[in-house]
């Protein structure tokens, strides 16, 4: 049913080292291969083996023109080209039913369907790798 279907993914970050590993390997546990288009990892300058790391796990890094959530998120979201895209902060860690949770859901819903329109998917359906808790729970088990 998503196999036609690409999203983009982005995470911005700074210094997420001790974090960093775990976030985009639950990403890739609840994310079809097929599915990815890109990986975007938007750093701001970290002094860290972040990039490193990031690197390592096929995202393309890029160093953020100006530090902090709201900068970094908008050059993120500028590198986006696909309908959908999820966005994830560095310490957010995926339930592995994310993807086939959220996803029919996503599809059933009329506006992701006309052209042009951008769907963003809310890390919501994570869980903070930090050991904060907050807005992302773990919901589906």
């Amino acid at each position: 049913m998503y196999s036609v279907m690409k999203a983009d993914l982005v995470i911005w970050t700074l210094n997420g080292e001790a974090t960093i590993t775990r976030c985009p390997d639950s990403i890739e546990m609840a994310v079809p291969a097929s599915v990815i288009c890109h990986r975007y990892l938007i750093d701001g300058s970290s002094v860290d083996a972040t990039r490193d790391i990031a690197k390592r796990f096929g995202w393309t890094v890029a160093i953020a023109r100006r530090r902090g959530i709201p900068f970094q998120a908008y050059q993120a979201l500028r590198l986006v080209d696909t309908p959908v895209f999820a966005s994830f902060e560095q310490d957010v860690g995926l339930n592995p039913a994310w993807f086939s949770a959220l996803m029919p859901r996503l599809v059933s819903q009329p506006a992701s369907s006309r052209p042009g329109f951008t769907q963003l998917i809310t890390t919501c359906i994570g869980q903070r790798l930090s050991g904060l808790s907050g807005v992302f729970l773990r919901i589906f088990r």
